[in-house]
């Protein structure tokens, strides 16, 4: 049977398409040079070949150094052709990509020096014809010869100031295309040194269609939104637009010139994870105060025998012992229902297997070499398959609708994936304690059938940029927040005074002193419309954070608002009659003394917040105030 052996070079055949896999986004990511070797693409050519019959040997060269040869698969070839064998090698040492560079510039430098050589014949044609004029003389030419002669004279010139100014704008182009492609050769990474050799069987011969289909690394792309929000005579509009586009970066040594592409929200570890294999898990005891092996009671310290003896302090949470806010079992802001007794010191009681147990002492690893502990990741959310171009059980794929140039340069580049409108909510936010000013946040509702996925947002409020944020995953018909800046319209003051006095102390009492605190926050609002939300936050201080082991001589009693000092967690109180509300911020244990106001204010309206506490401690306690950071 007669063999056949055919070449392509890969970068005379344009790229059919692209499937671009996501890279793990986050707002610490580098994006395009964390882990760019798990960072993959699916590239697609086609191929029209010209078979013989017999056996077909396809040598297809310039493919991608960075391709993954386990990946190569051909199809596509019909009826009348049968496929033998595929075999795809990366070279080392030789670079196809720089070669092509060298190759076009040669050609292109090869094109220069032709055109240099007729602009210089057309200057040499222009010479002899002013020499050949210079000749003429009265005596033995007529004016009618004369005439005809100036008349060609002026017709060759002009032909010639034509051609020549033609030939010197074909070659600044000329020196344009080699600037461009000099450029390109520089700032190209990745190599395009691979082969894929391809063999076909045909009995009648004929052409045949080849798609070729193989993964490639260093190439990922990333969500990034741009948020535009605009007013209306001052207030802001009910709705924002949002570009969502896709960041998309590659060195893979091919550039990919006019290419469909087709992103993909699954990542790129998920094309080549398997299932993590399962370690197992041991149980190492650590030996606690007071314990040895067997059961044996080890000998107390005279220190640790005092500490073990001592009593306990009760358990104190905010604004009294054992009560939090809201809590049913006993008073708010005072005495509260009495804790369990414990020793001080004494270990906890035993917690049920599978549940942790707090230890005051770290484990010795030395102590068993052979026994380790293991961090287990918290398992990643379930990704929900959002309604758009293409939806599957796994994956969403976004295919752009125009082809695009993606250079293999390393450097990110830009396509758009959709213009989105969203409803709208602005609301103004402020911490004076902080900083006396009012933030506009909105909160913008995913009205569409795309899902957002994490990424960057760049926030435009007036054309104006304010800043960027992040979001984290938004699916159709849910909401994420951002700031627009600050509301330099609404005026805030905020003044906190204290003053301190003694009780009366007698024989048989130790005399204590109480601090009272008074906070005062005045808000006007200087828009010529009214605001539908202002939300103030603030904080009194935490029982939890007074110093430990001061048992009941230390005590936080809220005086004003009265309806904050009754409310539950979660509950929502009103003060006076003009729509103010308060409430506490958190649940349970995570109440940390933080409260919100809640109001409206009308055009050029004034409103006053006035919170006071008390502090009560023995009078020769110093307390001082500690900020607690999240």
């Amino acid at each position: 049977m007669a063999s056949t052996t055919l070449s392509i070079l890969a970068r005379e055949h344009p790229i059919k398409s692209v499937t671009v896999f996501r890279v793990k986004a986050s707002k610490d990511s580098n994006f395009g040079q964390d882990n760019n070797a798990t960072q993959k693409a699916e590239v697609t050519r086609t191929f029209t070949v010209d078979l013989q019959a017999g056996q077909n040997e396809v040598n297809i060269t310039g493919l991608s150094g960075r391709i993954d040869t386990r990946s190569v698969r051909v199809s596509g070839l019909g009826d009348n052709a049968s496929l033998f064998d595929v075999m795809c090698t990366v070279g080392e040492g030789t670079n196809t990509t720089s070669s092509d560079g060298s190759e076009t510039l040669r050609l292109l430098r090869a094109k220069k020096s032709i055109l240099e050589d007729q602009r210089h014949v057309r200057e040499r044609e222009a010479e002899l014809l002013m020499n050949y004029g210079k000749t003429l003389q009265g005596d033995h030419v007529t004016p009618i010869q004369m005439t005809a002669f100036l008349d060609s004279f002026l017709e060759r010139g002009v032909k010639n100031s034509e051609a020549k100014s033609d030939l010197t704008e074909r070659i600044a182009e000329v020196d344009r295309q080699i600037q461009e492609e000099m450029k390109k050769a520089s700032s190209r990474v990745g190599q395009a040194n691979s082969q894929v050799t391809v063999v076909i069987a045909s009995e009648a011969g004929g052409p045949a269609e080849l798609t070729l289909t193989y993964i490639v690394s260093h190439a990922a792309w990333e969500p990034v939104y741009d948020l535009f929000a605009t007013t209306d005579k001052g207030a802001p509009m009910p709705s924002v637009g949002l570009d969502y586009r896709a960041r998309i970066w590659q060195s893979t040594g091919e550039d990919w010139n006019n290419t469909k592409l087709v992103l993909s929200t699954a990542t790129s570890d998920s094309v080549s994870d398997g299932v993590p294999d399962l370690d197992a898990l041991k149980i190492k005891v650590v030996l606690g105060p007071g314990q040895a092996l067997f059961g044996q009671p080890r000998q107390v310290a005279p220190a640790d025998r005092y500490r073990v003896q001592g009593p306990a302090p009760p358990a104190t949470t905010l604004f009294g012992p054992t009560q939090s806010f809201g809590s049913t079992t006993g008073a708010l802001f005072g005495g509260a229902a009495p804790s369990a007794p414990r020793t001080f010191g004494a270990a906890p009681a035993p917690a049920p297997f599978g549940r942790a147990a707090a230890s005051s002492e770290r484990p010795d690893s030395e102590d068993d070499p052979e026994v380790g502990f293991v961090d287990v990741p918290e398992p990643a959310p379930i990704s929900e398959p959002a309604t758009t171009v293409s939806v599957s059980p796994f994956s969403t794929l976004y295919k752009v609708d125009r082809s695009a140039t993606i250079p293999s340069d390393g450097k990110a580049h830009q396509v758009l994936i959709a213009c989105l409108t969203f409803d709208a909510g602005v609301s103004r936010i402020a911490v004076p304690r902080k900083k006396p000013v009012a933030y506009l946040k909105c909160r913008v509702k995913n009205t569409s059938d795309y899902r957002l996925l994490p990424g960057s947002v760049r926030v435009f409020f007036d054309k104006g940029y304010v800043s960027t944020a992040y979001i984290g995953d938004v699916n159709a018909g849910d909401s994420f927040d951002c700031l627009l800046g600050m509301d330099t319209s609404i005026h805030l003051s905020y003044r906190r005074s204290s003053s301190t006095v003694k009780e009366t102390r007698n024989a048989f009492s130790e005399q204590f002193k109480i601090t009272t605190y008074s906070v005062e926050t005045v808000i006007r609002n200087k828009h010529r419309s009214s605001i539908s939300e202002l939300v103030v936050r603030d904080a009194v201080p935490h029982r939890s954070a007074t110093s430990a082991g001061l048992g009941e001589n230390v005590k936080i009693v809220l005086r004003e608002p009265a309806a904050l000092a009754d409310a539950k967690p979660g509950e929502v109180k009103e003060v006076g009659d003009k729509g103010l509300k308060v409430r506490w911020v958190g649940m349970g244990d995570q109440m940390e003394g933080e409260y919100v106001w809640e109001c409206k204010l009308d055009a050029n309206e004034e409103i006053k917040f006035t919170v006071k506490y008390e502090i009560k401690a023995p009078a020769d306690f110093a307390l001082h105030e500690t900020v607690i950071s999240k």
